[in-house]
């Protein structure tokens, strides 16, 4: 019975786990520093020896924190957080959780706002997670925070490299890089990216994601946040809220290869930070050196760092408007074969390209009598209409006939995408509204959409369809 209890003790106490006389000296002057520090983890070496977990683990990175008064140790691929206390004639490391399951958050990004600590996106169990995380003080374990998207997100670690990120303790907002791989990628290899390289900015207070560009497909090595942005790649900083890159002076640079590429002993560091103009980097044994950085050592690069959405946007819309012209250019020629035959529809086709080059009247005239042709045929629309887009407009003419709103999850079942991918039903549901939009605004010669939505009343992230009541009959005449 005793030895259950300790065994218990080791895995859910809060005690203290480990006591240590002396801290290696980069610690001991991050514990030193009287604020909040944001550091970055170079290597898998451990801090702090936890023996009860799996052998796997000691590959694992963890993360170190500094609020205002402690350090803390947050273990990767855990909910295992750690705080750094003083004792007489020494140090203790105290676990503050109470979580048991593990594996689930390798990669992921660990850190802290105030004295609120949190946890962001990772991998384990095969597949890579979106799900941001805070640490409940008060059943010590780990609760979701619901977000407006399923952005899936790991760091890669390899040789020190990540994927993009960055914490603004400011606004509380964490910028993040779009994965260039599926989070499903061991089912399907193959499986759409929907978010490669694109940039978001994610507010940790409402969980609300913005996206905010496209970036170049590269990894980082970052050594530390200063008032500039953050130090990444041996030398560049990167302005993310500014979208501005600086490189540090060539003098600079030498210094920093010289501090970290040392010919006469080893170059393996575990952590760095900045702080008060400085750039600390050393081991968990006793390395540590610095490096003074100031404004006047950066050189402003001329490329910005990202693309803004709103370029991405713009050529986006003019592609998709070249397109609509193109589509109702073929879907007019199809109806007047279907009206006129094809040697009619050819003459007609000749004789509304005259009157273009030389009669404006003619013109109007033969709009006007192609769009009463239009018209009077409309219920030929159906034939345009897919069998998922007819089932679809089907469905949500029903809905809006009994003064209902048409869920996303009902969307899904009709369409049969109930049991793909929140990206694919997304993509999904998206294409075939606009589509069934498109189609019908042939005949409704109006720019308002048929098929409309609204922010659900329970659930304001999501949406809810219905058919505006001035199509109602249209849509009718076309369905039956």
């Amino acid at each position: 019975m005793q030895l259950r209890l300790i065994l218990l003790g080791l895995i859910f106490g809060t005690g203290p786990i480990a006591q240590v006389k002396n801290l290696p000296p980069i610690i001991e002057k991050l514990a030193s520093i009287k604020k909040s520090v944001i550091t970055y983890s170079l290597n898998a070496e451990h801090l702090l020896s936890i023996p009860d977990l799996p052998e796997n683990f000691k590959n694992a990175h963890q993360s170190i924190l500094k609020t205002k008064d402690y350090v803390f140790i947050q273990m990767n691929g855990t909910g295992r957080l750690y705080r750094l206390d003083k004792t007489i004639g020494g140090f203790k490391w105290t676990r503050l959780d109470s979580t048991y399951f593990i594996g689930y958050n390798f990669g992921a990004i660990n850190f802290c706002l105030d004295t609120a600590f949190y946890s962001f996106g990772g991998n384990g169990f095969w597949i890579t997670n979106g799900i941001l995380r805070f640490f409940n003080p008060i059943s010590k374990e780990w609760n979701h925070i619901p977000t407006s998207d399923p952005l899936y997100f790991s760091r890669k670690m390899d040789n020190g490299n990540d994927n993009f990120y960055y914490l603004d303790t400011l606004e509380k907002k964490l910028y993040i890089q779009g994965i260039n791989f599926s989070h499903q990628a061991i089912i399907d290899p193959y499986s759409y990216v929907p978010y490669k390289d694109m940039l978001f900015s994610l507010d940790i207070r409402t969980g609300i994601y913005d996206t905010i560009g496209q970036l170049k497909n590269d990894t980082y090595a970052f050594l530390g946040t200063t008032p500039w942005g953050v130090i990444a790649n041996n030398g560049t900083i990167i302005d993310v809220k500014k979208n501005i890159t600086y490189q540090l002076s060539t003098s600079k640079k030498d210094e920093l290869r010289a501090l970290k590429e040392n010919a006469t002993r080893s170059n393996d560091f575990s952590i760095s930070f900045f702080v008060d103009s400085m750039l600390y980097i050393g081991n968990y044994y006793n390395k540590i050196d610095s490096i003074k950085i100031a404004e006047r050592d950066l050189i402003k690069d001329k490329e910005i760092f990202y693309k803004p959405i709103e370029s991405i946007s713009k050529a986006t819309a003019i592609n998709k408007y070249n397109m609509i012209i193109l589509v109702l250019i073929v879907i007019i020629i199809f109806l007047l074969i279907l009206l006129f035959g094809k040697g009619r529809a050819t003459s007609l086709i000749t004789s509304m390209g005259y009157g273009m080059r030389n009669k404006k009247n003619s013109l109007k005239e033969d709009k006007n009598e192609i769009d009463n042709q239009i018209t009077f045929r409309s219920s030929k629309i159906i034939e345009l209409l897919e069998e998922r887009e007819r089932n679809l407009l089907s469905f949500i003419f029903k809905q809006s006939s009994e003064e209902r709103l048409t869920s996303i999850e009902e969307i899904n079942k009709v369409i049969g995408a109930a049991q793909r991918s929140p990206e694919i039903q997304k993509r999904l549901r998206s294409d075939l509204i606009i589509s069934i939009n498109e189609k019908l605004s042939i005949l409704t010669k109006n720019k308002k959409l048929v098929i409309e939505k609204q922010r659900s009343e329970f659930d304001k992230r999501s949406f809810e369809y219905f058919i505006q009541p001035e199509f109602m009959d249209l849509v009718k005449r076309i369905i039956e």
